[in-house]
Formats: C-alpha cells, structure tokens, sequence
C-alpha cells in the first residue's frame, strides 16, 4: 500500500505544477503502475483517453507522422 500512495503523491504534485510537462511513470513489470495512473485520471480529469502504443503501434506511427512531418520505419 504504501507504493501505492508514494505513486498517487507524485502524481498529485505533478497535476498542481503549472509548469509541468509529459509525465512518465517508470517501473517494474506488475507494479501497479497502470492502474495507478488509470484511477489517478479517471479521478481527475473528464474525459479520459487512453493510447497504448505497445498494443496499438500503428497509432504511433500515426501520431508521429502529424507531429514530426515523416514516417517512422521499423
């Protein structure tokens, strides 16, 4: 319990840092981590949209395409 709290503590400062930018969530494997994060948006923000790239990587390659202007190879 108590990495869970460590995990919704850093995510609570982040959310009230006006100057904050992409957060990253490192960890190992069966954590938590997801599902941290989930309830942390579902808690705080309206609406919530979820992009797994490992699941889905064409979106990826999409999304970097509209941003960087070219495509990615693997």
């Amino acid at each position: 319990m108590a990495l869970w709290w460590s995990v919704t503590d850093k995510m609570l400062r982040w959310h009230g840092d006006s100057f904050r930018k992409a957060l990253l969530v490192l960890g190992p494997r069966q954590v938590g981590k997801t599902h941290a994060i989930r309830e942390f948006a579902n808690t705080h923000y309206e609406p919530v949209l979820e992009f797994n790239f490992l699941e889905t990587p064409e979106a990826f390659v999409a999304s970097a395409w509209r941003t960087w202007g070219f495509a990615l190879h693997r």
